[in-house]
């Protein structure tokens, strides 16, 4: 019996001393500081600080920058495409707005542009030229794209809009059925620009569609589900000849209250 109380005792010292051991290494990771940093305004720059959390009248609390990082305000341009028009060549004009001279260190894009040359400087309230090719990227539905310039000024960004001249409308683009609803076909019309043709359509969740024409730009499109037993949404996706850059005709289809 002494024996198990020994053993008993040395525990109960071996737990106290874990205790005191996570309570020190609490106090000195709560003791150690914290770098903040506070982000700058426009043009400025980053400056790091620190702020200790044991504070005497405040435990545990960081600093919180005033300032929330932003998102550089954008020059807008339009490209103003038309509907058939998958490729052009483009100069935009960068107007320097600021007091000072602007170093372009790089410049980037998103996925329909292409850039071709840059200026390596701008002067302070001059103008710069930036060269690109605009490419219609297949299977995309964007109908703008970003250039984003890093400079000695920070992050400056160009948004380019396409502006892209309609080439397809519906007269609606939802088709709805009650769920015990009777399997009973229902359209919606297609109006296409000059020359574009609607060559099939797709459907899915074993319903069964069809494209007819109806006049020289028009098109009915017909879509029978194969069940209302539950709810139920899908596409019916309309091929066009020839292809229109960035243009893919979907009709949505509801079964029910389907989200």
């Amino acid at each position: 019996m002494a024996s198990s109380y020994r053993r008993d005792l040395l525990s109960g010292f071996l737990v106290v001393a874990a205790i005191a051991a996570a309570t020190s290494s609490l106090k000195a990771q709560t003791a150690a500081p914290i770098t903040t940093v506070t982000a700058p305004a426009p043009g400025g720059t980053i400056t790091a600080g620190t702020a200790t959390t044991n504070s005497a009248n405040a435990a545990n609390l960081r600093t919180i920058p005033s300032t929330p990082p932003g998102i550089p305000p954008s020059t807008d341009y339009n490209l103003q495409l038309q509907w058939n028009e998958s490729q052009r060549g483009v100069t935009l004009t960068y107007q320097n707005t600021s007091t000072q001279a602007l170093t372009v260190q790089g410049i980037q894009s998103t996925g329909n542009i292409f850039i071709v040359a840059f200026p390596s400087s701008i002067p302070a309230g001059g103008s710069g030229p930036i060269d690109l090719v605009y490419l219609a990227q297949a299977g995309t539905q964007a109908d703008s794209d970003i250039i984003r310039l890093l400079t000695s000024d920070g992050l400056k960004l160009i948004r380019l809009a396409h502006g892209r001249a309609p080439a397809a409308s519906f007269d609606k683009q939802v088709l709805s059925w009650q769920i015990g609803e009777a399997l009973d076909p229902k359209s919606a019309t297609l109006t296409l620009a000059n020359g574009v043709l609607a060559t099939g359509v797709t459907s899915f969740d074993g319903s069964t569609a069809t494209v007819t024409q109806e006049g020289a730009n028009t098109f009915l499109i017909t879509v029978t589900p194969g069940s209302t037993a539950i709810s139920d949404k899908f596409p019916a996706i309309i091929t066009l000849s020839p292809a229109v850059p960035n243009t893919t005709p979907v009709i949505t289809c509801v079964i029910g209250s389907a989200n």
